[in-house]
Formats: structure tokens, sequence, C-alpha cells
């Protein structure tokens, strides 16, 4: 997961910092602000939300070679 990112429909980026790696069954929590990055969580210091269209929202995660991996409604 290290380096890849999450982008929502209104294309707003979370970029999840390098050497995260999760294996099968555990999850990763990326949080908006700030806060002190520990093995199960990255924090990217964002002033800004996240998924806060009006609409609804599909998350996508992107590797760091952009390809796209997963999408959630």
């Amino acid at each position: 997961m290290g380096g890849g990112y999450l982008r929502d429909q209104a294309g707003n980026l979370m970029r999840i910092g390098r050497g995260y790696v999760v294996g099968p069954g555990s999850l990763l929590r990326v949080h908006v602000g700030p806060g002190t990055n520990r093995p199960e969580a990255c924090h990217n210091g964002l002033t800004t939300g996240f998924l806060n269209n009006t609409s609804g929202d599909t998350v996508s995660f992107f590797a760091a070679d952009h390809s796209l991996l997963d999408s959630v409604p």
C-alpha cells in the first residue's frame, strides 16, 4: 500500500506514505488530519475534508504506479 493513494469522486487525493504493508485480513487506517503515524495508521496532515460530496462517494485505491487496484462505492 505504501506509496499508493486514495481518490474520491471529486478527485481529492489522500496519499499513503511509503513503507506501509498490509497483510491478508489486516487493515490500514488512513486519517485526513495530523497525528502520529504507526504501522496500522497513516496520517496525512491535511486541513481539508475528504469524502465530503453531497451526492455520495466512491473511493478508489491506486498503487504507486497509478494502476487502479480497488474501488468501493
